[in-house]
């Protein structure tokens, strides 16, 4: 079983709706990789993600345990045209 844990696996878009039926909400985060040797999110994009889930929880109303996060690990540089193209 692969739903253990911190980690959902959404391998369709009815488990996606199944999630959206429950009242929950999913929050898309993608961040730029700020070296090809260090996992990331870093310390600063992580708070600024978890700052951005208590802005949307108390804006839209929702309770901080119904939002799940789409985190984008597989993203490109958008800065650097060299490194844009090498992706």
């Amino acid at each position: 079983q692969r739903d253990k844990g911190n980690l959902m696996v959404m391998d369709d878009v009815q488990r996606i709706r199944s999630l959206r039926s429950a009242g929950k909400f999913i929050v898309f985060f993608s961040y730029q990789w700020l070296a090809w040797h260090l996992r990331g999110p870093n310390e600063v994009q992580r708070q600024r993600m978890l700052l951005a889930l208590d802005q949307i929880s108390a804006k839209a109303g929702v309770a901080f345990e119904d939002l799940f996060v789409w985190l984008d690990i597989l993203s490109v540089p958008q800065e650097h045209e060299g490194i844009k193209v090498l992706a």
